[in-house]
């Protein structure tokens, strides 16, 4: 409705065109916001993955340091990845 409204005051030229502009670039700000979003959340994703990886090479290679330094719990593959994804 209010999109409508405004391209009807434009139509009659109640409306400046430098108004129309800056709601133009208001959408542009909230897309490159979302891209901006959507970028940080595939960057962490893969940091999440790679520190996954990591983290079971670790286990692989030595269970016992593993353990010795993120627990013997159900969560220190848990606490091993996000320790490791915060550091990279």
């Amino acid at each position: 409705m209010a999109a409508f409204f405004v391209r009807d005051r434009l139509a009659v030229g109640l409306l400046a065109p430098r108004r129309l502009v800056i709601m133009s670039t208001g959408l542009t700000m909230k897309k490159n916001t979302a891209a901006a979003v959507s970028h940080s959340v595939a960057a962490q994703a893969k940091a999440t993955v790679a520190a996954a990886k990591t983290c079971k090479a670790a286990l692989k290679a030595s269970a016992t340091d593993f353990a010795t330094k993120y627990g013997k719990g159900s969560n220190a593959f848990g606490k091993c990845v996000a320790a490791t994804a915060s550091t990279k």
